[in-house]
């Protein structure tokens, strides 16, 4: 398939400009429900020199406006029409034959898999959440923002799913366990920690492809950066519309404080892309027979 000329067409035209690399990204990750998995697939085409290193980059930062979609749905719980999902799914896979209807049909079930998967997530943290040796260790560190920051690199870099951290935040938050802005630090530490899967997935790949990623990383570390400068006034504003019920639950709060950060720190990646290209090639230049980023 990689090797097919029509798909290095749409490729190339899906991504010439700016815009349109970051909106693949965001749509990209509202599909498959995965920045991890767009990653890695953005890392395979340039490696395979399908992407240059900025649509490549586009692609990926647009993917951290489209994880956050799974939040909302979470929030609303949508997970509890899961098997109804997948069982319509299945059915539409069996019923209808044509390549089209078979990948929207693949979509839909993949989509309710990953939301079943959240539900026995759920079922399964209950009884760990009710645990007084989990809410002991909740309140004595994750309400620490600095700690919680550090822990949401930690556990999302273990388990690979920033979506799924936020569906457990909005729990915590919902039944109190958790205070928003230290839950809000878990977020943005979440976030860096799901972009250093790259790091491992770009063992042995070309420079171009090194320093997509090394740019992907730099991105996220820098809105976290911004954002815990201003955590205090930005948890005291979700907590002012939650209040005032512009925002009606504490799952659709952590939602929304997931959604502003990333929707944020995308506009800014947009006006600011030239200077986080330079950033990086600072940071990371480049160097002729460049040893990998990982032995």
């Amino acid at each position: 398939m990689l090797g097919n000329t029509h798909l290095e067409k749409i490729i190339q035209t899906s991504t010439n400009t700016k815009l349109k690399s970051f909106l693949v990204g965001f749509i990209a990750t509202i599909l498959i429900q995965s920045s991890s998995g767009v990653t890695a697939i953005v890392v395979t085409f340039i490696a395979s020199e399908y992407l240059s290193y900025r649509q490549g980059l586009g692609i990926m930062i647009g993917a951290n406006l489209g994880t956050c979609i799974t939040a909302f749905l979470v929030g609303i719980n949508i997970q509890e029409w899961s098997l109804i999902i997948i069982i319509l799914a299945t059915i539409a896979l069996i019923i209808f034959k044509s390549r089209k209807s078979n990948l929207i049909a693949g979509v839909f079930l993949g989509i309710g898999v990953i939301f079943l998967g959240l539900q026995f997530m759920e079922s399964g943290f209950t009884s760990v959440v009710e645990s007084n040796l989990f809410s002991e260790f909740i309140t004595l560190y994750s309400n620490n923002s600095f700690f919680a920051f550090i822990l949401g690199v930690s556990i999302t870099f273990l388990i690979q799913s920033s979506s799924a951290i936020v569906g457990i935040l909005e729990q915590l938050y919902a039944t109190k366990i958790i205070f928003l802005q230290p839950a809000i630090a878990l977020i943005l530490g979440s976030n860096i920690g799901t972009t250093l899967t790259g790091g491992f997935v770009v063992v042995n790949t070309n420079y171009e492809t090194r320093k997509a990623v090394v740019s992907n990383i730099i991105f996220n570390l820098l809105g976290a950066i911004l954002f815990l400068l201003i955590l205090s006034p930005y948890a005291k504003c979700i907590e002012f519309l939650e209040e005032t019920n512009f925002i009606s639950s504490p799952q659709i709060a952590i939602a929304s404080a997931h959604l502003f950060f990333n929707l944020i720190t995308v506009i800014l990646a947009y006006w600011f892309f030239d200077q986080l290209v330079n950033i990086t090639e600072i940071i990371y230049p480049y160097k002729a027979n460049k040893k990998p980023l990982f032995h």
